[in-house]
């Protein structure tokens, strides 16, 4: 496979995660945060619980995609970085 194949592959792996970034966050259940936040002056402590699980469940996204996209990046181009850093300077 080519460079430039295995380039246009890695871009529309990228683009294809940023939109499943963007659906899942677009659907996402906001008004049951929302309620839960206004739950919270009950003064219960399940309720605190539960804010914080779906406070998780909505940002799970910015803290897995840039290390799966880390990680195809390194999958795809590893044989070209050793073949650059190991070349030999004339």
């Amino acid at each position: 496979m080519t460079f430039t194949t295995r380039l246009c592959i890695f871009a529309l792996l990228s683009v294809a995660g940023v939109i499943a970034w963007q659906w899942t966050t677009t659907n996402d259940r906001a008004h049951d945060v929302t309620a839960l936040a206004v739950q919270q002056f009950q003064n219960s402590d399940a309720v605190a619980v539960d804010l914080q699980q779906a406070s998780l469940a909505q940002s799970w996204w910015p803290l897995v995609w840039p290390a799966l996209w880390l990680l195809l990046a390194c999958v795809m181009f590893w044989e070209d970085v050793e073949r650059l850093w190991e070349r030999d300077p004339v």
